[in-house]
């Protein structure tokens, strides 16, 4: 995923909170955060079909 060079400046590290499914939050670096990944579950399964993530500096 990309992020606008404005959003990355905000900060050094970055809380991402996964606010569809129950899957814990995580904190990335700048560096690590350029290299996040996610993918959505088809519809219809259990946390499918949709993804929201929060990214909190």
């Amino acid at each position: 995923m990309r992020f606008p060079a404005e959003v990355l400046q905000r900060s050094e590290t970055f809380k991402v909170v996964d606010l569809w499914s129950a899957t814990p939050s995580k904190v990335y670096s700048r560096s690590e955060l350029q290299q996040f990944r996610f993918s959505v579950k088809r519809d219809k399964a259990a946390g499918g079909g949709l993804a929201v993530y929060a990214l909190i500096p």
